[in-house]
């Protein structure tokens, strides 16, 4: 019984008090039937055999304490809270969907940083599609901060009987914004548009590849709008080091350069080499591009969602169509975390069948579901539940749709600052350096618990055999 109370403490304790008077005032709840039981056999038993287990589980329920201390030092030092309290914090997040507990953890340890959004509007009819270049990166899962960002700016747009698309910067989760409210002050900072260019001229797409790396991109009058992809070979998040990179390009008449993270297939960490050969690409992609000639272009566009499909998020499928020089161009977002390694090549030989042109197909890297499948990545690429094939089909059945009626084009483009709170790299860091030590702290101490224990009740057999 005293045992029992011990580990109603420990559970008390750990996952809902986080206070050791509290946790053991209720673990002693237990002691009123243990003391009807000991009236039964006050015959049976003697007072030094009680007073002898008696001062055994005081001794287990001061180690049992240590031991909670020896692990809540390790969030107290990393991040200046309790380590059940963060435990705790995560389920209520993880099991209850309440994300404010752990998002106050979060936001305490954010760091302020100047965010940049690019706006890409095409205008026609007196309708409106914004192209969305978001300088925050969807997470860290749901459903925490930014996790479903994608949907949420598309979601504000439409609210203002605006379409948009949203696509993905060279980024990491160290730009995940940390809570719901941050989200709210950084869409807000989208009305505020700072002006960059204006026209109606586009260049044909130009492609370069070096390695793993392609580069796809096109000129509207002098704004350049870059495509980076590792599709089939995979990567991970692009480093956010390449847009300072291409500022060095940002001159001789292009007044901004606007770089898109494909994220459409599934891979490691860029590699050093990865980073060079990217540089590269870009570099003579560029220049390239500033020696085409430019089009008046048309364009075209549908949004849907797929429910059936449980890799793609609530934004859903979004389908652009260019028609540069009477050829049909399409660009495609996906509210979905990358895809399948071989998705891009048999969705662009699909749309060769039917006379069109991909630029590139990206996903949005949304966190929709991460942390919430079971899976060794915590998430499902585009094309690993559902049959790709019947993705394509829909793909390419959309994209032909909009041949039928495309309108004249013409672009605004703008930038819109925004000072956000965000997670930071030191943050991760601390996280990660907190979640190895505290895990393996609890795994020796649970282990010494059990040893200890079990030579504790050999004791009382040793002592008290009858």
């Amino acid at each position: 019984m005293f045992f029992t109370i011990n580990l109603r403490y420990f559970i008390l304790y750990v996952i809902f008090y986080q206070n050791h008077l509290y946790s053991i005032i209720h673990s002693l709840i237990l002691l009123l039937p243990f003391s009807i039981i000991l009236l039964y056999l006050k015959n049976n038993v003697s007072s030094d055999f009680i007073i002898f287990v008696l001062a055994i589980n005081i001794f287990f329920t001061i180690i049992v304490a240590v031991y909670i201390k020896f692990i809540d030092k390790v969030g107290l030092k990393l991040l200046n809270f309790s380590s059940f309290k963060i435990l705790v914090s995560y389920l209520y997040s993880w099991v209850c969907g309440e994300p404010r507990y752990l998002e106050s953890i979060l936001e305490y340890h954010s760091v302020n940083s100047e965010i940049e959004t690019y706006q890409i509007e095409f205008i026609s009819d007196n309708k409106k599609l914004y192209l969305i270049v978001p300088g925050i990166h969807p997470g860290p899962f749901a459903p925490i901060g930014s996790y479903n960002l994608p949907y949420e700016i598309i979601n504000f747009y439409k609210l203002q009987n605006i379409n948009s698309i949203v696509f993905h910067s060279p980024s990491s989760h160290d730009v995940n914004l940390p809570s719901k409210e941050e989200v709210k002050n950084y869409l807000f900072s989208l009305k505020d548009g700072i002006y960059i260019s204006k026209g109606s001229l586009c260049t044909r797409p130009v492609r370069v590849c070096k390695n793993k790396v392609t580069a796809t991109g096109l000129k509207f009058e002098d704004i350049i709008l870059l495509f980076i992809t590792f599709a089939p070979y995979g990567i991970e998040d692009l480093p956010s080091e390449i847009y300072a990179y291409v500022k060095e390009f940002e001159t001789n008449g292009i007044k901004k350069i606007i770089l898109i993270d494909s994220h459409n297939a599934l891979g490691p960490l860029p590699s050093s080499e990865d980073v060079d050969d990217l540089k590269n690409c870009l570099s003579e992609l560029i220049k390239k591009i500033k020696e085409e000639p430019a089009y008046t272009f048309k364009y075209n566009f549908i949004q849907k969602s797929f429910p059936e499909f449980k890799e793609i998020g609530p934004a859903g499928i979004s389908c652009l169509l260019l028609l540069i020089d009477n050829c049909p161009f399409v660009i495609y977002s996906i509210d979905s975390n990358n895809a399948i390694p071989q998705f891009k090549s048999c969705l662009e030989e699909e749309l060769q069948k039917k006379g069109l042109i991909l630029i590139e197909i990206c996903t949005t890297d949304s966190h929709f579901s991460s942390g919430k499948v079971l899976s060794e990545k915590g998430y499902y690429a585009l094309g690993e539940l559902s049959d790709y094939n019947y993705i394509i089909s829909k793909l390419v059945g959309m994209a032909t749709k909009l041949l039928d009626s495309p309108l004249q084009g013409f672009f605004k483009s703008f930038y819109c600052k925004s000072n956000q709170k965000i997670l930071g790299h030191s943050q991760i860091d601390a996280y990660s350096r907190f979640l190895n030590i505290a895990l393996t702290r609890a795994k020796r101490g649970a282990l010494l618990l059990f040893v200890l224990s079990i030579l504790l009740f050999a004791s009382i057999m040793i002592f008290y055999p009858s």
